[in-house]
């Protein structure tokens, strides 16, 4: 990276290729999705990804989300698919149908982008899908969290790779500051869109932005998500091994507890395994709330489940 006040330099095509190292082992001629909105981000991860993917002889696919929350955005979609093909990357348009939200309108878009994108993947045997986030991004998002009041979970920020179902959701830029990635996008020369919704200030993370701008404090909140990642880290790993020794996951769908499950270790290990196994088992995107996991986990841990529950999309029974 380069130092304060001066010019930041480009992403290499070596350094991406380390960057991708984290993510390994992929598997022969690896089929890979980038999300794509033509912003100098997203941008500059398609080239660097073309490059690299070239690299590992496999196959690339840009997926663009036209959310059509402005009259002009599909004739922009359109223009950024022409501009990826003058590129030779194959772009594919995803569009949001139905009724818009008349409430949080960023979140609900995102859910929206986010299902678009991991459909396709799913129909398309797509098991990577790369996005654009990148050192500034995670302090928005801690900083974001902070004044929610989330718990240490919350303030570890985005994940570098989180896995959903088949598909894994690469972030191998978010060490990255956002300047270097402008820096690689006008290295090469390449026309990128601007979302006018990104100086929106009636959005929350659009008024933290501006926050951390004035404060000149990114680089203060993304060392705050480091060091709750780290602990979220140690957590899982405990987590991991808990259920290793005390759940047993069968191939049909279902998991089945064994009595140390509850004995052998911490109340607060015992509800995050809880919640892992109902997200894995129930396919979701998004834990429970901590709420549901705690009232879910004492009526477990007390006998009370005598007719069973649902939860999560798992249908929860005591057996003997």
């Amino acid at each position: 990276m380069s130092e304060a006040g001066a010019k930041a330099d480009a992403i290499t095509s070596f350094e991406f290729t380390e960057l991708m190292r984290m993510f390994e082992p992929f598997e022969p001629a690896a089929n890979v999705a980038v999300a794509c909105s033509g912003g100098p981000d997203s941008m500059a991860l398609l080239v660097l990804a073309q490059g690299w993917i070239k690299s590992v002889g496999g196959k690339l696919t840009a997926l663009i989300v036209d959310h059509r929350l402005r009259d002009e955005s599909t004739e922009e979609a359109n223009a950024v698919a022409q501009r990826l093909k003058a590129l030779g990357v194959e772009a594919v348009i995803l569009t949001w149908s139905g009724a818009r939200p008349s409430a949080n309108l960023q979140e609900k878009a995102r859910e929206a982008r986010y299902r678009l994108l991991f459909g396709w993947c799913a129909a398309n045997a797509v098991l990577h899908l790369l996005a654009a986030h990148h050192k500034d991004d995670q302090a928005e998002t801690v900083l974001l969290r902070l004044d929610r009041g989330s718990g240490d979970d919350g303030l570890a920020g985005m994940a570098v790779l989180q896995e959903f179902g088949s598909l894994r959701l690469l972030r191998p830029l978010l060490s990255v500051a956002k300047s270097r990635l402008q820096a690689t996008a006008d290295s090469r020369a390449l026309k990128t869109e601007t979302d006018p919704s990104n100086d929106d200030l009636r959005f929350d993370r659009v008024r933290i932005r501006r926050r951390i701008e004035r404060s000149n404090s990114s680089a203060v909140w993304y060392k705050v998500g480091a060091k709750a990642s780290e602990r979220r880290a140690v957590r899982d790993n405990v987590m991991a091994r808990h259920l290793a020794a005390n759940c047993e996951i069968y191939p049909e769908g279902y998991s089945r507890l064994k009595s140390g499950f509850w004995r052998c270790t911490s109340d607060e290990i015992a509800m995050r395994a809880l919640s892992a196994i109902i997200g894995a088992v129930g396919g979701r995107s998004h834990p429970l709330r901590r709420r549901k996991i705690r009232e879910l986990y004492r009526k477990l841990e007390d006998d009370r489940l005598s007719g069973g529950a649902t939860s999560g999309g798992c249908r929860i029974l005591l057996v003997s």
